[in-house]
């Protein structure tokens, strides 16, 4: 037999948005591949010190069929920007020696046109966009990554972008 406990805890709800169906599949979340922008042709640079990391956002990254780079901390990041086009660069927030606030710094004092750089982070604190921003990224993604706000900031950067180009060229 045992112990038994009985724990009541007092929830307040801050947020009431719905988180949706917590037994669906990652895989159902996108309903299908017409869901995904296609990237092909397009670079992208994946920054970050843990090489799971790099794997797991590499994999959430394939399926827009981005020709993918990766780098292991800030100095080599600002190199390969330096030496390489990319159209779109995920920075992690926390590294050794140099983190991704002091790359963006960085990277803005080279005087380059910069791509949109988006900060991953495993900070979960409400109001962290703004910070980020104010600090030179684009916007942020939070690790682990979910592939909803993953398609959300691809969708944003690139099919709005041709989209808007599309209509322009129309005109």
């Amino acid at each position: 037999m045992g112990t038994r406990y009985i724990v009541n805890l007092k929830q307040k709800i801050v947020n009431p948005e719905k988180i949706g169906n917590i037994f669906e599949s990652k895989e159902q979340q996108i309903s299908s591949s017409r869901d995904l922008v296609d990237c092909t042709g397009k670079n992208v640079l994946i920054v970050d010190d843990g090489d799971v990391n790099l794997r797991i956002a590499s994999k959430y990254l394939e399926q827009y069929n981005f020709t993918i780079s990766t780098a292991t901390n800030g100095k080599d990041c600002i190199e390969m920007v330096k030496s390489n086009h990319y159209d779109i660069v995920f920075l992690d927030h926390m590294m050794p020696d140099m983190d991704g606030v002091a790359t963006i710094k960085a990277l803005i004092a080279t005087g380059y046109k910069l791509p949109p750089i988006i900060a991953l982070t495993a900070n979960s604190y409400t109001g962290l966009e703004n910070e980020y921003i104010s600090q030179g990224f684009s916007g942020y993604l939070q690790k682990p990554i979910d592939y909803r706000e993953l398609n959300k900031i691809i969708n944003s950067v690139f099919r709005d972008n041709v989209d808007k180009f599309n209509k322009e060229e129309v005109i």
